[in-house]
């Protein structure tokens, strides 16, 4: 804007002062001008308001994996509880539980047993 400031200041300078066009020119400029600087405070306030909830976001995406781990950790206590409490009343006297693939009993007896360390099918 200082340029546009010295184009009018050396045009007063000149015999008949500034043209009717050139200050049209200058005023249109400096308008350009003025709104560009809004709009680029505008689009960066709202670039940091969109980082400010993109962090807020990411923080509570990171807390509920937390709880979601711990709900699932509990979970499965919950089941080994209730497995272990059925195999007592079914008087076993042993019991080992283990997390499986999904594909487990899609497997036959033999890989079965493969899979989980048992000396024979019969152990499963």
């Amino acid at each position: 804007m200082q340029h546009i400031r010295r184009l009018l200041e050396c045009e007063e300078k000149q015999p008949g002062g500034h043209s009717e066009a050139t200050r049209r020119w200058a005023m249109l400029f400096e308008q350009g001008w003025l709104r560009a600087a809004r709009m680029t405070s505008k689009e960066g306030r709202e670039e940091e308001a969109a980082r400010s909830l993109l962090s807020k976001l990411t923080g509570q995406l990171d807390a509920l994996e937390e709880v979601s781990q711990e709900l699932r950790e509990l979970e499965l206590a919950a089941c080994i509880r209730r497995m272990a409490a059925v195999a007592r009343r079914s008087g076993l006297l042993s019991v080992q539980l283990r997390c499986v693939p999904a594909h487990y009993y899609n497997l036959t007896l033999e890989e079965r047993s493969l899979l989980l360390g048992a000396p024979s099918i019969h152990h499963l």
